[in-house]
């Protein structure tokens, strides 16, 4: 059961005053409400984006309710809010506080809501659930989490080398548990399925609906690589898309520092930019080249390279 699942609502603190105070968040990292009360949860930010939800519900009667789910998360608003999002519908927000403390709302067992604040405490893994497409790449397992679309090397294990056995891809939902060096050691198999739901689409029809028309904010935030490899400065652009054909289009950047304009191609989960001839050498312009693929957590889009996210975009209207 899910009872336990809160509710979370933007506390709508103003933007222009977080944005140049809030810290960047980093993984890894916990959050906690601490112990005691109706309301009790635990956040922990993995890498790339991944996140882990424990949440656990005193219901009348001292009966204790506890669940756990996985999804990616993201800094947006300039950093002011902390969105987590999954493939199963779930959705958070939390203000960023300058502190680096996150507040957010929860809704009681009775429906009323109460104010939550979530603090950085010390990271201790825990076991947690997932469910997704468990594949065999050689002498390796691999679990492809359903919610987040991450995939996760599981350590050798006798119940996997038997489902291995059967020489196909199958669905489970199991108990894992972090091992410390980024893989997953299995502690119980709660179902196993031949039948593996089919991936979610990417398709250039899809991305057609999403970028198309409106006004977009580009932001480098939080992504992963983008600083690493191209020293991506931590600044703003406003950005539209033009849909020309199937798959194909225009998209125009503007900012404080200049802009550019790029041709885009979108396949099933691809994506590549051909820059203008003769735009200026810039940080912007070597971000779009190294793009390779998309994606949509909740209402924000993800643009990514070989080593993860380069940048985020905003819809604003």
């Amino acid at each position: 059961m899910r009872v336990a699942a809160a509710v979370f609502f933007c506390l709508a603190f103003p933007l222009a005053c977080l944005a140049a105070d809030v810290p960047l968040l980093r993984a890894d990292a916990a959050y906690s409400t601490g112990a005691g009360g109706i309301y009790e949860a635990e956040l922990r930010l993995r890498d790339r984006h991944f996140f882990v939800l424990h949440e656990r519900m005193t219901l009348p009667g001292a009966r204790s309710e506890e669940t756990s789910f996985t999804g990616n998360w993201r800094q947006t608003e300039g950093g002011a809010l902390l969105q987590l999002t999954s493939r199963h519908g779930l959705f958070r927000r939390f203000n960023v506080g300058g502190s680096g403390d996150l507040y957010g709302d929860a809704a009681l067992p009775d429906g009323s809501p109460a104010g939550v604040l979530l603090r950085r405490t010390k990271d201790i893994p825990r076991p947690f659930a997932l469910a997704g497409t468990l594949a065999f790449d050689g002498q390796a397992a691999v679990l492809r989490d359903s919610a987040s679309d991450r995939a996760f090397t599981l350590l050798p294990d006798p119940r996997l080398d038997r489902l291995a056995a059967r020489g196909a891809a199958c669905f489970v939902e199991a108990d894992v548990e972090e091992d410390g060096n980024g893989a997953l050691r299995l502690l119980r198999l709660r179902g196993v399925s031949g039948r593996v739901p089919a991936p979610p689409s990417r398709s250039p029809e899809m991305f057609a609906r999403v970028s198309s028309g409106g006004i977009w904010r580009l932001s480098a935030v939080g992504a992963s690589c983008a600083s690493r490899n191209i020293a991506m400065p931590a600044l703003v652009w406003t950005c539209s898309f033009t849909r020309l054909e199937s798959g194909k289009g225009l998209l125009a950047i503007d900012g404080r520092d200049g802009g550019l304009r790029a041709a885009y191609e979108a396949k099933e989960g691809s994506l590549v930019f051909r820059v203008e001839a003769g735009a200026p050498e810039s940080a912007l312009l070597r971000m779009l080249e190294k793009v390779r693929a998309w994606d949509l957590e909740g209402d924000v889009l993800v643009l990514s390279g070989a080593d993860g996210t380069l940048c985020i975009l905003e819809r604003k209207s």
